[in-house]
Order: C-alpha cells, then sequence, then structure tokens
C-alpha cells in the first residue's frame, strides 16, 4: 500500500522536526508537562499504593501531587453514615403522618358541627399523636448524636 501525499508530508515534516531537534519527543499538548521521578523502596512503594487506594484515588500521580501540595489526604467514608441516616428517613415518615393527621382533624372539626364528647375524643387522639410525636423526636435526636460521634 503506497502512502498518500499528505501522509509524505507528514512524515517529512515530522523528520524535519526530529532532525532539529533530537531530544524532543512527541507529547500531546499536557497542563502538566513536567516530570518529577521518586526513588521509593518496595515496602515504601506498597506503603504509598495503599495509602492511594485508602483514600479513593484512581492514579498514583493525583494522590502523591495531592499529598505533596495539600500536606494530607482526607478519604470521608460515607457507608456508615449512609446507614445511620435510613433510621431518621423513617422518624421523618412518621412526624409527617402525625402533621397529616393533625391537619385532618382541624379539617374535620372546622367543617362539621361538633358535641363535647367529639371535641374529647379528638383531645384524646391529638394526646395519643404528641407522645407518638415526642418519641419519634426523641429517637431522631438519638440518631443524629450517634452520626456525630462518627
Amino acid at each position: 500500500m503506497q502512502p498518500t501525499d499528505l501522509e509524505k508530508l507528514y512524515e517529512g515534516k515530522l523528520k524535519r522536526e526530529q532532525e532539529l531537534n533530537p531530544l524532543r519527543k512527541k507529547e500531546p499538548n499536557r497542563v502538566r508537562n513536567k516530570t518529577i521521578k521518586l526513588r521509593a523502596t518496595e515496602e515504601e512503594k506498597e506503603k504509598i499504593l495503599a495509602g492511594m487506594r485508602s483514600a479513593g484515588h484512581g492514579t498514583l500521580n493525583n494522590y502523591i501531587l495531592e499529598m505533596v501540595l495539600a500536606g494530607r489526604v482526607v478519604h470521608i467514608d460515607f457507608e456508615g453514615l449512609k446507614e445511620s441516616l435510613e433510621p431518621i428517613g423513617s422518624y421523618a415518615q412518621k412526624l409527617n403522618k402525625i402533621g397529616g393527621n393533625i391537619n385532618q382533624i382541624a379539617k374535620h372539626m372546622n367543617e362539621a358541627g361538633i358535641n363535647q364528647q367529639q371535641v374529647n375524643f379528638f383531645v384524646e387522639e391529638f394526646t395519643k399523636m404528641k407522645q407518638n410525636y415526642d418519641q419519634a423526636q426523641g429517637e431522631l435526636i438519638k440518631e443524629l448524636h450517634k452520626i456525630k460521634k462518627l
């Protein structure tokens, strides 16, 4: 297969550039275009790689740059936090249901003419709901304290 004229011109240009500057390599345009070499023992290398993995970095280059420039790498594992927040979601749902029930009671009381017996019934129901609310709120606060300790 014969190269086209354009391919010949490109090859000629590359050859001339290499003749003018034999040390120049074909490098893509990079933001980070300087190389720094690091020597380490096998044990040190393994420690660095383990640190990179535990910090969640995908490349050794990014891990080492962050360690050198920022002084440290902090990796926060949100799995434990996510698990701790699950009960809070159920408490929030319970509290929303209680709020909906209170609104239904208020609507019913406003729409209908009610007697003292019905008022007493609603007061008892409201008291039960308030106790449930207080219990759910207490459990929520306990969960938040657990998360704060993480």
